[in-house]
């Protein structure tokens, strides 16, 4: 089981994207994160990632947790495993510097929280992203094809007032 984050660093009704350049999104628009390490904190692995790929420092205690989803891929070939993937999203309205540019993340910008660049973003996110990022508590279920950018089936979330336990 592998488990990812995504930070969206958040301003006065706006969001930071940057263009992935590798890995799952690359050249769609898309919030800061990646892969947890193994038994590595959430909330630490979302710092490190933030700091990574923007340079911008984040307090753990200052990342609202806004949605969770489980993301199955589907097999590449008869040889291959499905895989899933447990994301979890945050966001955070506190952190110090400006993001930059980096290797994986490129043209950071910022975006009305209302009118987000949906048709260049992954497909599932197209779905709760605008409501987590105004503060809904979204749990989704995503079944993607082997290429990480087709939707096997629509996603499907639903919004909670909680989360079963804090992360």
């Amino acid at each position: 089981m592998k488990r990812a984050v995504v930070v969206y660093l958040m301003g006065e009704g706006m969001v930071c994207l940057a263009r992935k350049t590798r890995f799952i999104g690359a050249g769609l628009w898309n919030g800061y994160g990646g892969i947890a390490g193994d038994g590595e904190d959430l909330r630490g692995a979302a710092v490190r990632e933030t700091f990574e790929e923007c340079g911008v420092m984040i307090e753990p205690h200052d990342l609202e947790l806004v949605a969770k989803a489980t993301v199955l891929r589907t097999r590449v070939s008869e040889d291959d495993k499905p895989s899933l993937l447990y994301v979890y999203f945050y966001r955070t309205f506190h952190f110090v510097g400006a993001p930059q540019e980096s290797e994986e993340m490129q043209s950071p910008t910022w975006f009305m929280a209302d009118d987000l660049p949906l048709d260049e973003m992954m497909p599932a996110d197209r779905a709760f992203v605008p409501l987590a990022i105004c503060g809904a508590k979204i749990c989704a279920e995503v079944v993607y094809g082997p290429d990480e950018r087709t939707l096997i089936r629509p996603v499907r979330w639903v919004e909670v007032s909680e989360f079963e336990s804090a992360v």
